[in-house]
Protein backbone atom coordinates (compact mmCIF):
# COMPACT_ATOMS: atom_id res chain seq x y z
CA UNK A 1 0.00 0.00 0.00
CA UNK A 2 1.66 3.51 -0.96
CA UNK A 3 1.19 6.14 2.11
CA UNK A 4 -1.16 8.38 2.56
CA UNK A 5 -0.46 12.08 3.05
CA UNK A 6 -3.20 15.22 3.61
CA UNK A 7 -5.27 16.01 1.08
CA UNK A 8 -4.07 20.33 0.75
CA UNK A 9 -6.80 22.88 -0.48
CA UNK A 10 -5.69 24.31 -3.70
CA UNK A 11 -3.98 27.40 -2.15
CA UNK A 12 -1.64 24.96 -0.28
CA UNK A 13 1.08 23.68 -1.92
CA UNK A 14 4.32 21.97 -0.11
CA UNK A 15 7.38 22.74 -1.79
CA UNK A 16 9.25 19.78 -3.24
CA UNK A 17 11.70 17.16 -1.65
CA UNK A 18 12.20 16.16 1.84
CA UNK A 19 13.16 17.95 4.74
CA UNK A 20 15.42 15.43 7.11
CA UNK A 21 14.23 15.06 10.63
CA UNK A 22 15.59 12.87 13.84
CA UNK A 23 14.52 9.48 14.10
CA UNK A 24 12.20 8.66 16.37
CA UNK A 25 13.28 6.53 19.17
CA UNK A 26 11.77 2.78 20.51
CA UNK A 27 11.01 -0.03 18.41
CA UNK A 28 7.21 0.22 18.55
CA UNK A 29 4.56 2.53 19.30
CA UNK A 30 2.81 2.70 22.83
CA UNK A 31 0.96 -0.57 22.50
CA UNK A 32 -3.10 -0.40 24.14
CA UNK A 33 -6.01 -2.46 22.47
CA UNK A 34 -6.28 -0.40 19.27
CA UNK A 35 -9.80 -0.96 19.49
CA UNK A 36 -11.68 0.08 22.15
CA UNK A 37 -15.51 0.50 22.98
CA UNK A 38 -17.80 2.77 21.53
CA UNK A 39 -17.29 6.53 22.54
CA UNK A 40 -19.72 7.79 24.77
CA UNK A 41 -22.59 10.26 24.46
CA UNK A 42 -20.95 13.12 26.59
CA UNK A 43 -21.12 16.92 26.53
CA UNK A 44 -17.22 17.10 26.36
CA UNK A 45 -17.27 14.67 23.73
CA UNK A 46 -15.26 16.44 20.54
CA UNK A 47 -17.26 17.36 17.64
CA UNK A 48 -14.53 15.81 14.58
CA UNK A 49 -16.45 18.04 12.26
CA UNK A 50 -16.30 21.33 14.06
CA UNK A 51 -13.26 21.88 16.39
CA UNK A 52 -9.66 22.44 17.38
CA UNK A 53 -7.02 20.37 19.28
CA UNK A 54 -5.79 21.23 22.45
CA UNK A 55 -1.97 19.33 21.37
CA UNK A 56 -0.94 17.33 18.48
CA UNK A 57 2.36 15.04 18.26
CA UNK A 58 3.60 12.33 15.96
CA UNK A 59 4.95 9.87 18.97
CA UNK A 60 6.41 6.48 17.67
CA UNK A 61 5.84 7.22 14.20
CA UNK A 62 1.78 7.76 14.91
CA UNK A 63 -0.07 10.97 15.43
CA UNK A 64 -1.85 11.87 18.56
CA UNK A 65 -4.21 14.63 18.41
CA UNK A 66 -5.87 15.68 21.83
CA UNK A 67 -8.68 17.31 22.63
CA UNK A 68 -10.55 17.87 26.12
CA UNK A 69 -10.38 14.69 27.94
CA UNK A 70 -10.08 12.53 24.53
CA UNK A 71 -7.68 11.57 21.47
CA UNK A 72 -7.72 10.54 18.35
CA UNK A 73 -5.22 7.93 17.23
CA UNK A 74 -3.61 6.92 13.51
CA UNK A 75 -0.67 4.50 12.45
CA UNK A 76 -0.03 1.32 9.75
CA UNK A 77 -3.31 -0.34 10.60
CA UNK A 78 -5.22 2.66 9.27
CA UNK A 79 -7.37 6.10 10.06
CA UNK A 80 -10.61 5.67 12.21
CA UNK A 81 -11.78 8.84 12.69
CA UNK A 82 -14.95 8.17 13.97
CA UNK A 83 -13.75 7.28 17.43
CA UNK A 84 -12.13 9.49 19.87
CA UNK A 85 -10.53 7.38 22.68
CA UNK A 86 -10.65 8.93 26.41
CA UNK A 87 -7.18 9.27 27.60
CA UNK A 88 -7.69 7.93 30.76
CA UNK A 89 -8.03 4.63 28.59
CA UNK A 90 -4.65 4.38 27.09
CA UNK A 91 -2.24 6.71 28.97
CA UNK A 92 -1.59 5.92 32.61
CA UNK A 93 -1.27 9.78 33.63
CA UNK A 94 -2.70 8.32 37.10
CA UNK A 95 -4.88 11.47 37.30
CA UNK A 96 -7.93 12.30 36.33
CA UNK A 97 -6.64 15.01 33.44
CA UNK A 98 -8.85 16.87 31.66
CA UNK A 99 -6.74 18.30 29.55
CA UNK A 100 -3.46 17.49 27.76
CA UNK A 101 -2.04 21.27 27.08
CA UNK A 102 1.43 19.93 24.89
CA UNK A 103 2.79 16.72 23.84
CA UNK A 104 5.92 15.49 22.41
CA UNK A 105 8.51 12.99 22.27
CA UNK A 106 11.97 13.32 23.64
CA UNK A 107 15.34 12.78 21.27
CA UNK A 108 15.57 10.08 24.34
CA UNK A 109 12.17 8.29 23.40
CA UNK A 110 10.66 9.26 26.26
CA UNK A 111 7.27 11.24 26.37
CA UNK A 112 6.49 14.14 27.82
CA UNK A 113 3.15 15.62 28.63
CA UNK A 114 2.06 18.86 29.94
CA UNK A 115 -1.72 19.39 31.55
CA UNK A 116 -1.36 22.77 34.28
CA UNK A 117 1.45 23.43 35.74
CA UNK A 118 2.33 19.83 36.17
CA UNK A 119 4.22 17.79 33.50
CA UNK A 120 5.09 13.93 33.21
CA UNK A 121 7.67 11.69 31.35
CA UNK A 122 6.26 8.18 30.25
CA UNK A 123 7.96 4.75 29.06
CA UNK A 124 4.98 4.17 26.33
CA UNK A 125 1.93 4.62 27.92
CA UNK A 126 3.17 4.43 32.08
CA UNK A 127 4.61 7.34 33.76
CA UNK A 128 7.73 7.09 35.37
CA UNK A 129 8.19 6.90 39.01
CA UNK A 130 8.19 10.35 40.65
CA UNK A 131 5.55 11.69 37.96
CA UNK A 132 4.25 14.44 37.74
CA UNK A 133 5.92 16.89 38.82
CA UNK A 134 5.80 21.04 38.50
CA UNK A 135 6.66 22.61 35.27
CA UNK A 136 9.24 24.81 37.57
CA UNK A 137 11.80 21.47 37.95
CA UNK A 138 12.25 22.13 33.65
CA UNK A 139 13.77 25.71 34.56
CA UNK A 140 10.38 27.30 33.81
CA UNK A 141 8.86 30.27 35.75
CA UNK A 142 7.07 29.50 38.94
CA UNK A 143 4.34 32.18 37.49
CA UNK A 144 3.42 30.30 34.25
CA UNK A 145 0.22 28.48 34.22
CA UNK A 146 0.45 26.09 31.32
CA UNK A 147 2.83 25.29 28.38
CA UNK A 148 0.91 26.18 25.01
CA UNK A 149 2.91 23.81 22.76
CA UNK A 150 6.43 21.85 22.79
CA UNK A 151 8.43 20.25 20.27
CA UNK A 152 11.56 19.37 19.00
CA UNK A 153 12.30 21.92 16.47
CA UNK A 154 13.79 19.61 13.52
CA UNK A 155 15.65 22.76 12.43
CA UNK A 156 18.01 22.09 14.76
CA UNK A 157 17.53 19.72 17.02
CA UNK A 158 16.29 21.51 19.79
CA UNK A 159 13.30 21.64 22.07
CA UNK A 160 10.61 24.80 22.66
CA UNK A 161 8.54 25.23 25.25
CA UNK A 162 5.66 27.96 24.17
CA UNK A 163 2.97 29.69 26.55
CA UNK A 164 1.03 32.94 25.65
CA UNK A 165 3.19 35.97 23.36
CA UNK A 166 6.64 33.99 25.31
CA UNK A 167 9.12 30.87 24.38
CA UNK A 168 12.21 28.83 26.09
CA UNK A 169 14.66 26.68 24.52
CA UNK A 170 15.04 23.92 26.82
CA UNK A 171 18.09 21.82 27.15
CA UNK A 172 17.45 17.88 27.01
CA UNK A 173 21.13 16.76 28.10
CA UNK A 174 21.38 19.23 30.99
CA UNK A 175 17.64 19.09 32.01
CA UNK A 176 16.94 23.19 32.26
CA UNK A 177 15.63 26.04 30.35
CA UNK A 178 19.10 27.36 28.38
CA UNK A 179 20.27 31.20 29.51
CA UNK A 180 18.73 34.54 27.51
CA UNK A 181 15.03 33.00 27.83
CA UNK A 182 12.43 33.39 27.54
CA UNK A 183 11.95 35.36 24.55
CA UNK A 184 9.11 37.24 22.03
CA UNK A 185 6.86 34.83 19.73
CA UNK A 186 7.75 37.52 17.22
CA UNK A 187 10.78 35.71 16.16
CA UNK A 188 9.01 33.24 14.79
CA UNK A 189 7.75 35.31 12.42
CA UNK A 190 3.75 35.02 11.32
CA UNK A 191 2.96 32.89 14.33
CA UNK A 192 0.18 34.39 16.58
CA UNK A 193 0.87 34.24 20.28
CA UNK A 194 -1.39 31.40 22.55
CA UNK A 195 -1.03 28.77 20.18
CA UNK A 196 -2.54 25.64 20.84
CA UNK A 197 -0.03 23.48 19.03
CA UNK A 198 2.88 23.07 17.54
CA UNK A 199 4.77 20.17 15.80
CA UNK A 200 7.03 18.98 13.19
CA UNK A 201 5.24 16.48 10.43
CA UNK A 202 6.76 13.47 8.56
CA UNK A 203 7.36 15.84 5.74
CA UNK A 204 9.97 18.02 7.74
CA UNK A 205 7.85 20.83 7.96
CA UNK A 206 6.82 22.79 11.78
CA UNK A 207 2.94 23.32 12.11
CA UNK A 208 1.49 25.79 14.25
CA UNK A 209 -2.02 25.31 15.56
CA UNK A 210 -4.51 27.48 16.96
CA UNK A 211 -8.29 27.53 16.92
CA UNK A 212 -9.00 25.97 13.31
CA UNK A 213 -6.26 27.47 11.92
CA UNK A 214 -2.94 26.17 11.26
CA UNK A 215 -0.03 28.01 9.38
CA UNK A 216 3.20 26.11 7.74
CA UNK A 217 6.54 27.30 8.78
CA UNK A 218 9.52 28.11 7.07
CA UNK A 219 12.37 27.03 8.93
CA UNK A 220 15.23 28.80 7.10
CA UNK A 221 13.31 31.93 7.00
CA UNK A 222 11.61 32.31 10.49
CA UNK A 223 8.64 32.97 8.95
CA UNK A 224 5.05 31.33 8.26
CA UNK A 225 4.01 30.52 4.76
CA UNK A 226 1.53 33.64 3.72
CA UNK A 227 -1.69 31.79 3.68
CA UNK A 228 -3.79 30.37 6.79
CA UNK A 229 -4.79 26.68 6.48
CA UNK A 230 -8.07 25.56 8.07
CA UNK A 231 -7.06 22.54 9.86
CA UNK A 232 -10.33 20.38 8.64
CA UNK A 233 -10.04 20.78 5.29
CA UNK A 234 -6.30 20.03 4.85
CA UNK A 235 -5.29 17.78 7.84
CA UNK A 236 -8.88 15.86 8.07
CA UNK A 237 -9.84 15.71 4.32
CA UNK A 238 -13.18 17.62 5.70
CA UNK A 239 -15.46 19.26 3.39
CA UNK A 240 -15.91 23.31 3.50
CA UNK A 241 -19.13 24.13 5.51
CA UNK A 242 -19.91 27.62 4.45
CA UNK A 243 -19.83 29.51 8.06
CA UNK A 244 -18.61 32.03 10.14
CA UNK A 245 -16.70 31.75 13.35
CA UNK A 246 -15.50 34.44 16.11
CA UNK A 247 -11.97 33.73 16.17
CA UNK A 248 -10.93 36.53 14.06
CA UNK A 249 -9.62 33.94 11.03
CA UNK A 250 -11.20 33.69 7.84
CA UNK A 251 -14.39 31.67 7.51
CA UNK A 252 -14.48 27.96 6.88
CA UNK A 253 -15.71 24.39 7.98
CA UNK A 254 -13.75 21.88 9.81
CA UNK A 255 -14.03 18.07 10.24
CA UNK A 256 -11.30 15.41 11.30
CA UNK A 257 -9.57 14.06 8.96
CA UNK A 258 -8.41 10.61 7.96
CA UNK A 259 -4.99 10.85 9.41
CA UNK A 260 -1.69 9.70 6.81
CA UNK A 261 -1.57 5.88 6.88
CA UNK A 262 2.77 6.16 7.97
CA UNK A 263 5.40 8.12 8.31
CA UNK A 264 7.62 9.03 5.44
CA UNK A 265 10.91 8.77 6.83
CA UNK A 266 14.17 10.77 5.62
CA UNK A 267 17.75 8.83 5.25
CA UNK A 268 19.56 11.99 5.12
CA UNK A 269 21.66 13.05 8.14
CA UNK A 270 22.89 17.09 7.74
CA UNK A 271 21.56 19.19 10.26
CA UNK A 272 20.59 22.64 10.01
CA UNK A 273 21.75 24.98 13.01
CA UNK A 274 19.53 28.07 14.05
CA UNK A 275 20.36 30.15 16.86
CA UNK A 276 16.39 31.45 17.62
Amino acid sequence: MHPIVPRTTTTTRRPPGRVPQRRPQGNAPPRRPYDSPRPPTSDDYPDKCDSSIDAISVIRRELFAFKGKYFFRMNERGPNPDRAVPIRQFWNLRENVDKIDAVYERPDGRIAFFSGKKYWLLNATTPYRGYPRPLTDLGLPSTLTHVDAAMVWGHNGKTYFFSGDQYWRYDEHENSVEQDYPRHIRMWKGVPRDIDAAFQWTDGQTYFFKGRNFWRFNDRLMSVYNQTNDIGQVWFNCPVLRRSYADGHRSSGARWFSLPLSILVSTATFVFVMWW
